[in-house]
Formats: C-alpha cells, sequence, structure tokens
C-alpha cells in the first residue's frame, strides 16, 4: 500500500459513517478509528441551581364549602403535587394537623417551578386527596380542612 493509496482511504473513512476500520494488507496494517464526541459526566444540580420555591395562595374561589363547617383546598393549577420539600424531607402536613391561614401545605410543580401552596383558613387537616408525585389538575381537590 503507497502513500496515495492511503491518503484515499483516509478521505474515503472521514466521509464515511464508519467510525473504526482496521485494514491488513501486504504484511501493513492499518487503523483507522474517529474521535467520540466530548463525553459529559452526569452530576446532579446543586440546590442552588433548582427553580426556586414560589410560594402561590390558592385562591379564594378555590376554597369551597363541601361539608357543614369544612373547606376543600382545591389545585390553582396543573402540575405535579407534593407534600413534602424533598423526598427525604417530611410533609408540610400530616391528617390530623392544626393549620393555619397562610401555612405552607404543599408544592405544585409547575414548568418546573415549585409553587408553594398555602392555606386559606384555619383548621385541622381532615383528608389529603392525592399521592405525593403524582399529577393533579386544576380544580381537582387538594385538602380538606375542618374548620369548625
Amino acid at each position: 500500500m503507497d502513500l496515495s493509496e492511503l491518503k484515499k482511504l483516509i478521505r474515503l473513512f472521514e466521509n464515511s459513517e464508519v467510525n473504526e476500520l482496521e485494514l491488513e494488507r501486504d504484511g501493513v496494517k492499518v487503523r483507522l478509528k474517529k474521535e467520540e464526541g466530548p463525553k459529559v459526566p452526569y452530576r446532579p444540580l446543586p440546590e442552588s441551581e433548582l427553580a426556586p420555591v414560589v410560594p402561590v395562595p390558592a385562591p379564594v374561589e378555590d376554597v369551597t364549602a363541601s361539608a357543614a363547617g369544612s373547606h376543600v383546598i382545591k389545585a390553582p393549577m396543573v402540575g405535579t403535587f407534593y407534600r413534602s420539600s424533598s423526598p427525604t424531607a417530611r410533609p408540610f402536613v400530616e391528617e390530623g394537623d392544626i393549620v393555619r391561614k397562610g401555612q405552607a401545605l404543599c408544592i405544585i410543580e409547575a414548568m418546573k417551578l415549585m409553587n408553594e401552596i398555602e392555606s386559606e383558613v384555619n383548621g385541622k387537616i381532615i383528608k389529603v386527596f392525592p399521592e405525593s408525585g403524582k399529577p393533579v389538575e386544576f380544580g381537582e381537590p387538594l385538602f380538606e380542612i375542618d374548620i369548625s
């Protein structure tokens, strides 16, 4: 194999979709290999780069009477419901907890933004409807609160 054949082989290899080629001819071995793109190692985002938690009070019209002396807090947006600020953190509230108006009840993640949902009333949590990590729809019941 002479130099002109080798140059022709290299040109053909560069313009092909072949990533690696090994050839032996007349006692001469040629091995061609294309460079792979740079490998970017996976790294989780530090908490400082995560989307900030933005408090969003539940609108008054989303708090409706369900039974005498109780209110239902409904989802003010479509998103993913989270009972706590992180998978290892304790839930904001549990059934049986006493809550105050303005207290954080949960987080709904919508479009990579964490929206803190606050209580509109003082009372006791009777029921938590959705499971943590599950999607919720606009107007879907989140909590039932006893206000009596």
